[in-house]
């Protein structure tokens, strides 16, 4: 079979992967469970999944002072699904993916995020949940540009200055 038709054929034994994370206000499917889903069958059906970075870097470094409490990082992945008895055969999907992280790990979450993501949708897996429909509200100000305007409003005329 070629790399298509062993998709095809993961394709037809999983239909479904369980959202297993809660992630403040909504429902997530993490790495683990997709790669614990897919795993047998990506075995039996003979594909291997290569990941390959082609780019990084980190956004935003974690800044306490400035109230900035995670590093962002970005990069763009090859992940690619390659047929094991013919290793030129192969399909090969471009991902990018963020993650945040307080230390070192944001780059090895951002791998995985971006693998997962190439995974689900690569075999069309349902997560049960409108992933669109998601809705976060971002917050209006930060800590620091609230402390900066509560300055600047303790200041003589602070309002007039402010408005």
């Amino acid at each position: 079979m070629n790399i298509y038709q062993r998709i095809n054929d993961v394709m037809s034994q999983v239909a479904y992967v369980q959202k297993d994370a809660t992630v403040t206000t909504y429902r997530a499917v993490t790495h683990d469970n997709v790669t614990a889903v897919l795993r047998p069958y990506l075995v039996k059906a003979g594909i291997v999944v290569q990941v390959a970075q082609y780019d990084g870097e980190i956004l935003e470094r974690r800044d306490p002072a400035a109230g900035v409490k995670q590093h962002l990082y970005a990069g763009s992945y090859e992940v690619s699904f390659v047929n094991m008895e013919n290793p030129e055969d192969r399909l090969t999907v471009k991902v990018q993916a963020h993650a945040t992280d307080t230390a070192d790990k944001a780059p090895s979450k951002c791998i995985s995020m971006a693998t997962k993501y190439a995974m689900l949708k690569t075999f069309s897996l349902e997560t049960g949940e409108n992933e669109e429909g998601r809705y976060h509200e971002a917050p209006l100000y930060t800590d620091v540009q609230l402390d900066r305007f509560m300055e600047i409003l303790e200041q003589r005329d602070g309002l007039a200055y402010s408005c």
